[in-house]
């Protein structure tokens, strides 16, 4: 029994013998210490060695041999990674210099060309937003009143009612058949307080001339729907008052004027 645990004594004093060296070796060969788990490096042994007499002692020998080769290789890795890192680091500051010099170049060399370019489409929209507005007067005046309603609906900054009026106003051909056209449109606008707008706006076109015609009736008959009669029986009264006296003086071509306004304006005529 006393020789068994003597044998079981000397097992453990090598294996301290073992350890020892190894750890003086790593301390010696700084480059060799291992950084994880021995379990993570080599297969750990088939069974605890509880006692040291059932280990096998081959099979430990080949696996610590393994492990030291291992961290061996290890530690070779990290040391060349170590070397290596400042010539890395300086050759990454050097391409990044060189790309940074290189957009600098092409930023001075592009930066007049890119300016001119927004400047060119800064241009191009604000052209093109004054050609949709053109084009949505012309809508009104030529009775495409579906298109300029839906134009004027779906434009990101609409017109004022001043806007619409004083575009229209300017029209050099601005004839009885525009107006006409104008008031369709106004007609057909839904919302209420922007078709007195208009209407208000739209007064003065008629002038001194068109007052005294069938556009002024026309017109007032419109804006009525809106207007208070303090602001349509100006506009009413003087083609009113002419048929009338016409008719009660027995002037018979008012006849024949009043035939042709109820044929060309059958939803005005009473």
């Amino acid at each position: 029994m006393r020789s068994i645990q003597q044998q079981q004594q000397q097992q453990q004093q090598v294996l301290w013998f073992a350890l020892v060296a190894l750890v003086t070796t790593c301390l010696v060969a700084a480059e060799d210490i291992c950084t994880v788990s021995l379990d993570m490096i080599v297969p750990a042994l088939p069974a605890p060695c509880q006692p040291l007499a059932t280990c096998n002692h081959q099979l430990a020998s080949e696996r610590y041999e393994q492990a030291l080769q291992q961290c061996r290789v290890s530690a070779a890795t990290r040391r060349d990674t170590r070397a290596a890192f400042p010539k890395q680091l300086t050759n990454w500051y050097r391409e990044q210099t060189f790309f940074l010099e290189e957009l600098e170049k092409l930023h001075t060399t592009n930066h007049p060309r890119i300016v001119a370019l927004e400047r060119e489409i800064e241009g191009g929209a604000a052209l093109m937003a004054q050609l949709r507005r053109k084009h949505f007067i012309y809508c009104i005046e030529a009775g495409r009143t579906k298109e300029a309603l839906l134009y004027h609906a779906t434009a990101q900054q609409q017109l004022t009612a001043a806007q619409i009026i004083e575009a229209i106003r300017t029209n050099k051909e601005l004839r009885e058949g525009v107006m006409l056209n104008v008031l369709d449109f106004i007609r057909a606008l839904p919302d209420e307080a922007e078709r007195r707008a208009l209407y208000r706006e739209a007064k003065p076109i008629l002038g001194r001339v068109l007052l005294r015609t069938r556009m002024a009736l026309v017109f007032g008959i419109d804006a009525r729907s809106v207007l208070p009669a303090n602001e349509t029986d100006a506009l009413l009264a003087p083609m009113t008052e002419r048929y009338r006296t016409d008719f009660l003086e027995g002037h018979y071509f008012n006849h024949d004027a009043l035939t042709r306004f109820a044929r060309d304006y059958p939803r005005y005529y009473v």
